[in-house]
């Protein structure tokens, strides 16, 4: 993997695993909460609200699982202050029956990868906050990655460098060029062990 950024500090990733203890509001029912009301991340100033909306059934969070659970019909309304923008999201969601058409949103782009099964909102409309819609089966979110930057800084978002072989399959040694095509240059940094490469993880090509 590669990250390139301009810079790449000015970017906060936190990730948000649902805790009754401490992040979420609702009624209490045993060890679970239903209905739930909210998951709040103070230190960014970023709240999410949950509705029935038109479900039939109230937005939970299930400690067998330790999962939200947010049903046909329901939304999740994001809040974010005027300290931060959310520019991503990445909503990690655990199977069942859901689909790419589970989680829409009013503003922004969602996609979906079926197999580390993470929903992914970007905030391409640069809104502050936004709608989103449960429109298929049941959505179960385990933990919440944000990404975002800290008002006053402008990121633009870095173009992707040039690789000197393509991708494909190789089965023998081969020397790889990497160009940074960016105006000012961005720093690249990249992994050896399939993870994420971040301004803390990683190497610096």
């Amino acid at each position: 993997g590669w990250a390139g950024g301009c810079p790449l500090s000015a970017q906060i990733t936190v990730e948000v695993v649902p805790d009754p203890s401490t992040n979420l509001f609702g009624t209490v029912s045993g060890a679970n909460i239903q209905p739930l009301d909210s998951l709040n991340v103070p230190d960014y100033g970023v709240t999410f609200s949950f509705s029935r909306g038109t479900g039939s059934t109230h937005p939970a969070f299930w400690n067998s699982g330790s999962a939200l659970r947010i049903y046909t019909g329901n939304t999740i309304k994001l809040h974010m202050s005027d300290a931060y923008t959310v520019d991503r999201i990445d909503f990690q969601s655990v199977k069942y029956r859901s689909t790419e058409k589970t989680l829409e949103a009013d503003a922004g782009s969602v996609s979906y990868d079926a197999e580390t099964l993470i929903y992914t909102w970007e905030n391409t409309d640069n809104v502050t906050e936004t709608t989103f819609n449960i429109t298929d089966a049941q959505l179960r979110i385990t933990k919440l990655t944000l990404t975002l930057t800290p008002s006053g800084e402008v990121v633009e978002r870095p173009k992707a460098p040039a690789f000197s072989q393509k991708s494909c399959d190789f089965f023998n040694p081969f020397e790889l060029t990497i160009t940074d095509i960016n105006e000012p240059a961005a720093t690249i940094r990249y992994t050896l062990d399939g993870s994420d490469p971040t301004a803390d993880n990683g190497l610096t090509y």
